[in-house]
């Protein structure tokens, strides 16, 4: 079955500096958690081939330093947040199904 995005990783990861988070296909379900955009020195983001719905957060667009954003498989919806064009950093920005 799905599993929820554990609310425990957010302690666990604390205020640790991440540069990378990677958690595909893990079968992950629910929303994307707005704690993930306070890791903001994150250069890879990675949460694809989830059961993760809804729209994806305006609050992604704190990741300033993001170079890859890949969001694909999913079950997400709405129009794209336009704060994600003031991510200067992204080169990459993978989503579909």
């Amino acid at each position: 079955g799905a599993l929820e995005f554990p609310p425990t990783i957010q302690e666990k990861l604390g205020n640790s500096i991440l540069l990378g988070l990677t958690l595909r296909f893990t079968g992950l379900s629910g929303t994307i958690p707005s704690f993930i955009s306070e890791y903001t020195s994150l250069t890879t983001l990675d949460l694809s081939g989830n059961n993760l719905e809804g729209s994806i957060p305006d609050s992604l667009s704190n990741l300033t330093s993001i170079v890859h954003l890949d969001l694909h498989d999913n079950n997400l919806n709405g129009t794209l947040p336009q704060s994600l064009g003031q991510m200067s950093a992204l080169t990459a920005m993978v989503l579909g199904k």
